[in-house]
């Protein structure tokens, strides 16, 4: 299933569930004609992914930037950004990644999640991965040595679109 804002990115998502962890595959198609960028959280690790649950009982798993107002505490620093992934006119990209199970919640804004998000919910997981997509700040992003990744301060986060899968059940 795919859902965007429009036809022009395309999302496709599978998830492999074993006994310590969940492995999700996503694909990424760019239908438009100039480079998407999508932010990334060094997706080849265990626990590179957001894990937040949200208050629908839905765990969002995510690699994209949060906002401060989504966060539920008073931030005095501006939320981090990751750096990003560039996706050429229709270029498909496949990315892994993999989470570990039990969950364990992972917003990027809080230290400590117990006291401010909605608890993590028993298994079996509603689970959703959504991704960041972020235009370009500057004319020719920089990329980072020994890696496929962009810089993270090259790039209009305000502009962010995000890009949500099927619901699945782990």
């Amino acid at each position: 299933m795919v859902v965007t804002s429009d036809d022009s990115v395309e999302m496709t998502t599978e998830f492999v569930v074993s006994a310590d962890r969940l492995t999700i595959r996503f694909q990424v198609t760019n239908h438009r004609d100039t480079d998407i960028y999508l932010a990334s959280r060094a997706t080849s690790t265990i626990g590179s992914a957001n894990l937040v649950p949200r208050s629908d009982g839905v765990v969002e798993i995510s690699h994209r930037k949060y906002t401060a107002p989504e966060c539920p505490v008073l931030l005095y620093a501006p939320p981090p950004r990751p750096p990003t992934l560039r996706v050429q006119p229709n270029q498909t990209v496949t990315e892994e990644f993999h989470v570990p199970v039990p969950f364990v919640g992972n917003h990027p804004l809080l230290a400590d999640e117990d006291d401010f998000l909605a608890p993590m919910p028993p298994r079996p997981y509603r689970t959703v991965f959504c991704i960041g997509v972020v235009p370009p700040a500057v004319d020719q992003p920089h990329q980072q040595k020994h890696s496929h990744l962009y810089e993270a301060m090259d790039f209009d986060f305000d502009k962010q679109v995000n890009i949500c899968g099927p619901v699945h059940t782990v």
